[in-house]
Formats: C-alpha cells, sequence, structure tokens
C-alpha cells in the first residue's frame, strides 16, 4: 500500500531480474488487479518484474472524489512507477476492458519506455451505445446502496442481486477474497464517478494512436474482431496482432487461459529477444 494525494492505492510487486517490467490493469468493476491475473502472472518468468497495480476505488486502494479523467488515471499510475523508482525500466502493459483506453492515454501523454502492449478485449468507441443504459442503472444503484450503507445493516446483496464473474483459475481461499475485495467495491464513489466519466474518457482516447515502433498483442473474441480491425489499438509493427477465439467470454484471459498464457510467452520472448 502506497500513499498518494491524501489516499492509499494498492498494489502487488514482485522485483525481476532484468529492467523489464509488466504492469496490469484490470477492467471495471473494483476487483484486485493479481487476483485478476494471477494465473498469467505465475506463468511469467522469474526474471520479469511483475506491477499489479488497483487503481483507486479497486482492491484495497482507498476512494477518490477526483474526477476518474483520462489525465488524473495516467498521472496516478506515472506517480506509482515513479516512486517505487520503476520509471527507468522497459514496459509492457497488460489490460482488460475499461483499461485500456487509459494505457492509451498514458502512452500517448508520458514518455516512457514501452516496449509491448497487450489488450484484452478493450473499451471502443462502439462500447459508448451501451453506457446510457449502463450508466442509469450504476447511478440510480449507486445511490441506494451508499444510502443503505449509511443507514443499515443490512446484506447488500440480498437486496441488489450481483452476479460475480471470478477468476476460475484461483483457489477457494482466492476466489473469496476476489468476491469479497469485489462486493466491497461495489459501486463505491470512484467507481460511480468512473462510469460517469467513461463516455468522455472513450471519446478521447479514440483519437489517440499507437506508435508503430511497439509491438501490440490483442485478444478477442471471433465477434468482436472487426471491431478491432478498425479500432485505433492496432498499429503496423509487423509482429502487432490480434488472436480471436471462437469461443470464451469478454473475461478470455479467464476462459481462454491456457491458449492466452501461451501467445503471451510466446510474445515476450519474441520481445526480449530484440531487446536484450
Amino acid at each position: 500500500m502506497m500513499e498518494q494525494a491524501n489516499h492509499e492505492i494498492d498494489f502487488f510487486f514482485r522485483e525481476g531480474e532484468n529492467n523489464v517490467l509488466m504492469v496490469f490493469l484490470s477492467g471495471f468493476g473494483g476487483t484486485c488487479a493479481y487476483l485478476d491475473y494471477k494465473h498469467i502472472i505465475d506463468c511469467i518468468p522469474d526474471y520479469i518484474g511483475i506491477l499489479a497495480l488497483d487503481r483507486f476505488g479497486y482492491g484495497k486502494s482507498t476512494h477518490s472524489i477526483e474526477d476518474r479523467t483520462l489525465s488524473n488515471t495516467s498521472s496516478e499510475i506515472d506517480s506509482v512507477l515513479i516512486k517505487l523508482k520503476l520509471i527507468e525500466k522497459t514496459i509492457i502493459f497488460v489490460t482488460h476492458s475499461l483499461s485500456g483506453i487509459y494505457i492509451l492515454d498514458y502512452i500517448n501523454r508520458y514518455e516512457r519506455t514501452i516496449i509491448g502492449l497487450i489488450f484484452i478485449e478493450p473499451t471502443t468507441r462502439y462500447s459508448i451505445e451501451q453506457l446510457p443504459h449502463l450508466r442509469e442503472e450504476i447511478i440510480f444503484n449507486s445511490k441506494l446502496v451508499q444510502y443503505l450503507r449509511q443507514n443499515t445493516d443490512l446484506d447488500l446483496f440480498s437486496i441488489i442481486p450481483l452476479e460475480v464473474d471470478v477468476n476460475p483459475h484461483l483457489k477457494e481461499a482466492e476466489k473469496k477474497e476476489y468476491i469479497f475485495r469485489l462486493k466491497s467495491n461495489f459501486l463505491n464513489v470512484t467507481l460511480t464517478n468512473e462510469i460517469n466519466e467513461s463516455e468522455k474518457n472513450i471519446v478521447e482516447a479514440s483519437n489517440y494512436i499507437i506508435s508503430d515502433s511497439v509491438p501490440v498483442l490483442l485478444f478477442t473474441r471471433e465477434c468482436r474482431e472487426v471491431e478491432y480491425n478498425n479500432s485505433n489499438y492496432l498499429n503496423s509493427h509487423n509482429s502487432s496482432r490480434i488472436v480471436s477465439y471462437s469461443n470464451g467470454t469478454h473475461h478470455i484471459h479467464w476462459s481462454n487461459g491456457k491458449e492466452v498464457i501461451n501467445e503471451i510467452k510466446q510474445f515476450l520472448e519474441n520481445l526480449l529477444n530484440c531487446w536484450l
């Protein structure tokens, strides 16, 4: 846990033997990044450093009342790298869903040594069509949740059913911790603000480009392959590519875990042959 701007931000860090660092960020929902990606992290060679970072409102990180803009979120990510003295590392970002837009912003905002990007069904402009209804539902439930938390001792989830997607590769104790963190953060003030800012953030991020010097590996289902081929998540690097699956879920790193791990390991091997 690290103090930052009068709040605390949580992370998992593993020192590597070389200068390469993989940074993992979760999608929307308040979950813990380490548990989200643990089955992948466990397969990454020890000589590569690992940072699984929980944004404000996620995992054990405290809430923040600051607007969840792209610039604020990028600044928080960079501040953690600076405070941990990791800013000189050669970085590979791994993101899922909504966190993809934050890294699009980060790599265009800060001059850091980024050697690879791994996206798992990242958010695109097409997602905006789904936002109005989702935002209304979240804001309504958020107000109800805040009232119940402040005025009653009722079990929130006996009133507001929550379907929890859990990383199936975790051990039972880890699954319980994952669910506890998800429920503890359910529609907190930070996540509610994040969904309020999401449309503006998505539009802004859709104007960014990824340098052709950085290889991109993007995982998706076949039903969204055209969407990503027409998105700004791909570039012209000769190693950049989409890996699509005919089956699976939005959490492809869970539903197709073995295949995704093998693809990531090959991607890392090719990267490191060029950089080390």
